[in-house]
């Protein structure tokens, strides 16, 4: 089977997920420093006109801070798509994992629309959570089976691997939103605990892209 329309899809995957980290810090981080800054500027500066001053060319800054981070996240979904699409040129299942992303997607975007129904869109974002996951699981799976054929079993162990942490992170996110008997400080623990695997998670499954892509190149 024939594997460089599935590499050159990992790889724009992996081109989304580089754009979706560097969209989330610019849209929370960086809006959220400056606007601190900001008000920092305001409280300190006895000439109330120089600080308005100062605090709109903040605000401004901000702003164009949030919208790039904001215009990359829509490039990300959007290579995020056109890289599935290109997998499915080599494997058909890929299509199947581009309607579910598309589902997810329009689960995360309907609730905006209907905040005067909490459970309803809180309910679309769980669906849309839960689809994001079955995307990647899916992604991985199909990408080791290739990679094995590729004779390259060893990377494809590893996409496995993350599998597995995935389904791990799961289970303790379950453990501290479902089961109330914990403490307070036992639940923060492992809330911690649940960071820190999903940022292994998150650089691990790009790593894996990226080196899937060059190998079935």
């Amino acid at each position: 089977m024939e594997t460089k329309n599935m590499a050159k899809g990992l790889h724009q995957i992996f081109v989304s997920r580089i754009m979706t980290l560097i969209g989330t810090i610019l849209g929370t981080l960086g809006g959220s420093i400056i606007l601190a800054i900001a008000m920092a500027t305001v409280n300190q500066d006895a000439d109330y006109n120089t600080a308005m001053a100062g605090f709109a060319g903040m605000t401004a800054a901000m702003s164009v801070i949030f919208f790039v981070g904001l215009a990359l996240l829509v490039l990300g979904t959007i290579f995020t798509l056109v890289g599935l699409g290109n997998a499915s040129k080599d494997d058909a299942r890929f299509k199947t994992v581009l309607i579910l992303a598309l589902i997810s997607l329009a689960c995360s975007i309907i609730p905006s629309f209907v905040q005067a129904i909490p459970m309803l869109a809180q309910l679309l974002r769980i669906v849309s959570t839960a689809l994001d996951l079955v995307v990647i699981m899916l992604t991985i799976a199909y990408a080791a089976e290739a990679l094995t054929r590729k004779g390259r079993a060893d990377l494809a162990e590893k996409g496995l691997n993350i599998q597995k942490l995935i389904l791990v992170i799961i289970l303790i996110t379950l453990i501290v939103d479902v089961i109330i008997i914990f403490p307070t400080p036992v639940k923060a623990i492992l809330a911690i605990v649940v960071l820190i695997l999903q940022i292994v998670y998150w650089f691990s499954f790009m790593i894996f892209l990226s080196k899937a892509s060059k190998a079935l190149a």
